[in-house]
């Protein structure tokens, strides 16, 4: 998977799982971020991720400060509804966010 076939596979700033594989097959360095809640990421969280809470995303200023604005920005959550509205503000803040759309329960059946 190239940098121009991650842009036109995410048009709609949508990603599936298998778009995440092709991303880290390919080398291409990204930030991966769960804006899910501390206590949904105890119980389970994709492995290289970083935890920033959406309440916390939108209500500190400083919160993006730790994250590079150079890199590709996929972002997920529990159903993609909250990493949906973070890609939109990060988005007017001039990252290059993507939501990764996640079936936990083929995850978790997957072992």
């Amino acid at each position: 998977m190239t940098q121009q076939t991650v842009k036109e596979s995410t048009v709609s700033n949508d990603m599936a799982l298998s778009d995440l594989v092709g991303l880290v097959e390919s080398g291409i360095p990204f930030t991966l971020l769960d804006v899910r809640e501390p206590q949904e990421w105890q119980n389970g969280h994709l492995e290289g991720a970083q935890l920033l809470p959406l309440g916390q995303l939108l209500s500190t200023p400083d919160a993006l400060n730790g994250i590079s604005r150079m890199l590709p920005l996929v972002v997920y959550c529990q159903h993609g509804i909250r990493s949906l509205s973070a890609v939109r503000y990060l988005r007017e803040q001039g990252f290059d966010a993507f939501n990764l759309i996640v079936d936990w329960s083929a995850l978790s059946s997957a072992g």
